[in-house]
């Protein structure tokens, strides 16, 4: 049996939008916190393939950019975006696909997730 998790959440004091910023033009939205559990070759998908994004080097140090821009490509990621990007990460990581300038960024955010969030591959 799955043990049920409760949702908490609280009502928002002013107009904002998805991220908690303040959006004038929005509804009142309410803050949800979930616990998500992902693995060492998801967040790296995550990372490296999510729309939107651009990491550099100079923000594999920023332990704090990385926190908020996983969860930034949680939200916007369903099940199979995570899944194909965990396998397209691992691929080029294990050196199976992908360019020298790939893998050498693959490597080095690998040891940036481990870092920050605890995992390995």
């Amino acid at each position: 049996m799955i043990p049920v998790q409760r949702v908490s959440g609280a009502l928002v004091p002013s107009r904002t939008d998805l991220f908690g910023d303040p959006y004038p033009d929005e509804d009142v939205r309410v803050p949800i916190q979930l616990t998500v559990c992902v693995s060492f070759a998801e967040i790296l998908g995550l990372l490296a393939y999510s729309g939107g994004l651009a990491i550099t080097y100079g923000d594999l140090e920023n332990d704090d950019f990385l926190r908020e821009t996983l969860r930034f490509a949680l939200v916007m990621s369903d099940q199979r975006a995570i899944e194909y990007g965990a396998a397209r990460a691992m691929a080029v990581l294990d050196g199976a696909s992908g360019t020298p300038a790939e893998f050498e960024f693959a490597v080095c955010l690998g040891a940036a997730v481990t870092r920050v969030f605890g995992v390995r591959a």
